[in-house]
């Protein structure tokens, strides 16, 4: 058996190797672009602009409540989130405006009825976290649990954090969360 040995020889001039060069930066800064742009994607802003990040009822001290008298001032603690949290946030950051919302909340009764609906509207900034009160920031005073209430543990809050409009008319983000607290 005989083996053909053949020896391959590749001349690269300095034109081929700025070209090759040329072409592989353009390659990997395409891959990255489009890397980052589908990441974009998963930024919550797309869908959410603020979130809920806790709400508590309170006393009309400042005391975490969740059981209340018939006359006691009751109040409420809302925790609003600006949610841009962008996988590369340098990037993006700065493509994000301030937006307004309105929070809203209401009071419903065991049986459902409305007890109170009152609500406030503010802008925030990307990266903000904001504290709102019933007191200060919807009625300008406690609310009082009315005297007449009924002994249950049905009492509802309803609070909707309702976000900027889309160009298209449409709701950047709808949210709702309940809980209930108990009239002795």
């Amino acid at each position: 058996m005989s083996e053909d040995s053949r020896e391959i020889v590749i001349s690269i001039d300095f034109r081929k190797l700025f070209a090759l060069s040329l072409l592989t930066i353009i390659t990997l800064v395409s891959l990255y672009t489009y890397i980052v742009a589908l990441l974009a994607w998963d930024a919550p802003t797309i869908d959410l602009t603020a979130q809920l990040d806790g709400f508590d009822t309170l006393d009309n001290y400042g005391a975490s409540k969740s059981q209340f008298n018939p006359g006691d001032l009751f109040d409420l603690e809302v925790y609003v989130e600006a949610a841009d949290r962008y996988w590369n946030s340098t990037a993006y950051d700065n493509l994000v405006d301030d937006f307004s919302f309105r929070l809203i909340v209401t009071i419903f009764d065991p049986s459902g009825a409305p007890m109170l609906c009152e609500s406030c509207t503010d802008t925030i900034s990307p990266a903000d976290t904001r504290v709102y009160y019933l007191e200060n920031d919807m009625l300008l005073s406690f609310y009082q649990i009315p005297l007449d209430a009924v002994s249950s543990t049905g009492y509802t809050i309803r609070v909707v954090l309702w976000s900027d409009w889309l160009p298209g008319g449409i709701a950047r983000g709808i949210q709702a969360w309940e809980f209930s607290f108990e009239v002795l």
